[in-house]
């Protein structure tokens, strides 16, 4: 018998390494998520090369390629999975929804509000 898991498996991209682990952190605790780290887009590539993912959070503002260069790469190549951009400036979120990511969150809301509205944009966004 082969075994489903249904655990999201999630691509969280972020430069800042001490809230990227805070973020994984919070989001393993608040659901079921299986959770894969970068903190570079080319760190990003190489793990999306090697694992399916199901949805791609990604910081906008990191150092080489930004979030939305990285969303350009993406679909650039074809990949479709659901991506969410972390904003911190309302253009930036405007011009990311129009090359085809399925959400923004902003970057300074709390961290409560920041991290609910993750998990209610991955359970939407995904299919099990």
């Amino acid at each position: 018998m082969i075994e489903r898991t249904s655990r999201k498996k999630i691509l969280l991209v972020e430069d800042d390494l001490s809230l990227l682990y805070v973020s994984k952190r919070i989001l393993q605790m608040e659901a079921s998520f299986e959770i894969d780290t970068a903190s570079s887009v080319n760190e990003a590539f190489k793990k999306i090369n090697q694992k399916t993912y199901d949805f791609i959070i990604s910081d906008y503002e990191m150092p080489h390629k930004n979030g939305l260069e990285f969303l350009t790469m993406l679909k650039e190549q074809g990949n479709q999975v659901p991506f969410v951009l972390l904003f911190e400036e309302k253009e930036v979120a405007a011009q990311a929804l129009s090359q085809g990511a399925c959400a923004c969150v902003f970057k300074y809301d709390s961290a409560e509000t920041i991290y609910r509205e993750l998990v209610r944009i991955i359970n939407l966004s995904v299919i099990t």
